[in-house]
């Protein structure tokens, strides 16, 4: 808080960077305590990287908020926010960013599988599970391999195929050692 007392009120490139992550690492921070608080920060983000044309910055805020809108039960929000993301990410895929956007994309992808899950559609959560392992096999991103291999094997739980679970949960925490 004391780094963004003084950036705020500031201007140009610098102020406009240095609020962007400030907000958003405060977004980052609270997500897990303070949903609403986060959702503020990641507001704030989303100014500032609007401010900066910084397309994928934008998108991952866009992002946290759209998780942080289905963790509330607010679907239809996250699924715009989510979307909206999405857009962005593809905007990138093609530019020295390809493998950020790649990585925002499995993000988006693993997100709205959350979604799915907490709606109870686990076939379709399912399948947006394995599209984001693949997106991040490509980019070679282990830990987001990890948690999409841990969300099937949550699905099996909630199915109650515990032993399809447990195998996946092994496999998601022999990746993320």
């Amino acid at each position: 808080f004391r780094e963004l007392k003084k950036w705020e009120g500031k201007s140009g490139i610098a102020a406009d960077t240095n609020l962007y992550n400030i907000y958003y690492e405060l977004g980052k921070n609270f997500q897990a305590t303070k949903i609403d608080t986060a959702i503020y920060f990641f507001n704030k983000s989303i100014v500032f990287a609007k401010k900066q044309g910084a397309t994928l910055k934008l998108g991952e805020s866009l992002r946290l908020k759209g998780w942080l809108l289905t963790t509330k039960g607010e679907y239809q929000s996250a699924y715009k926010y989510l979307n909206q993301a999405d857009t962005l990410a593809k905007k990138r895929l093609h530019s020295h960013e390809s493998k950020k956007a790649k990585k925002l994309l499995a993000s988006i992808l693993q997100n709205i599988g959350g979604i799915e899950i907490y709606q109870g559609n686990y076939p379709k959560a399912i399948e947006l599970a394995n599209q984001a392992l693949q997106k991040f096999k490509e980019i070679n991103e282990i830990e987001g391999q990890s948690a999409c291999i841990g969300n099937i094997g949550l699905i099996n739980m909630y199915q109650g195929n515990f032993d399809e679970a447990i195998t996946y949960f092994s496999r998601a925490l022999q990746l993320s050692k």
